[in-house]
């Protein structure tokens, strides 16, 4: 049986050399439980002491319907995978959440709308306001013809 390495040995290497604030890139996080996932972020701050570099960052983390965000310390003594990445990059990628989530919120305004609804109408009856355009409707008591009840033989 042969094994063969679909990722290609040589490719353009790219190589971050120096990260400030407000750069993208693309991270890849590999995980031994399930898939690697390429998330991208934006540099938030890149803070040095002299001797330690620690970059605080934003990830972001599609999904269908929502797009998860986090944030991110790495400190300057951990690996971590990183690519440049752009605008259009970021923009593609969260383009599909996007709609997803506008859906979200307008299902989320019309169950707002309904439940304000019914506490305007529950107001109106706790305050009477409702209770004073109530009426009784006009009645008159008349004695209903007596009837003869069934026998209990023909149970």
């Amino acid at each position: 049986m042969e094994s063969i390495n679909y990722i290609k040995a040589s490719a353009n290497v790219t190589r971050v050399t120096s990260l400030t604030k407000g750069d993208v890139y693309k991270r890849l996080e590999d995980s031994s439980y399930s898939d690697d996932k390429l998330l991208y972020g934006i540099v938030l701050d890149v803070l040095y002491n002299g001797s330690d570099a620690v970059v605080q960052a934003m990830e972001f983390k599609p999904s269908y319907s929502s797009m998860e965000t986090s944030l991110k310390t790495f400190a300057g003594d951990k690996d971590i995978k990183i690519v440049p990445a752009n605008q259009d990059e970021i923009s593609e990628y969260l383009k599909s959440c996007v709609s997803g989530i506008r859906s979200d919120v307008e299902a989320q305004k019309k169950k707002l709308a309904e439940a304000e609804d019914k506490l305007r109408e529950a107001k109106k009856i706790v305050s009477g306001d409702l209770v004073k355009k109530l009426t009784t409707p006009t009645y008159t008591n008349t004695a209903l013809p007596a009837t003869t009840a069934d026998s209990d033989e023909d149970y």
